[in-house]
């Protein structure tokens, strides 16, 4: 999870302002800016266009659903990039991004959003 990310001309992918533990807001409410970004392993039964359901989750909160269209030409790894999205939160919650994998819903990634002045101290 970061802020946002961005494509060099290379084809590299920068990854700006990376969330590493908790994210911390100064007041709720508020609304959160989140791209996410995954490296995924693609195998021959991958190969083509896929669609995929995901959400971003809000405890205690309506889910964000959207769909990922991916066109995979081949065999192995890949980068899964959803540009920035604005997540409106009310108070201290945890916001995950999820992919539907059947009929369930399987968190890819988590994190708690704090108060300033909240995060553990270590």
């Amino acid at each position: 999870m970061c802020d946002e990310i961005r494509t060099e001309i290379t084809g590299k992918d920068i990854l700006i302002g990376v969330f590493s533990g908790e994210i911390l807001v100064p007041s709720v409410p508020t609304a959160i800016g989140v791209a996410f970004w995954a490296e995924v392993e693609n195998s021959d039964e991958d190969i083509g266009v896929r669609e995929y359901d995901l959400r971003v989750g809000v405890e205690n909160g309506q889910p964000l659903p959207f769909k990922v269209t991916a066109d995979i030409r081949a065999p192995g790894s890949s980068a899964l990039k959803i540009p920035t999205i604005h997540i409106p939160v009310s108070g201290p919650t945890v916001i995950s991004l999820e992919l539907l994998d059947g009929e369930n819903w399987r968190v890819l990634k988590s994190k708690k959003v704090l108060l300033i002045g909240q995060q553990a101290t270590t």
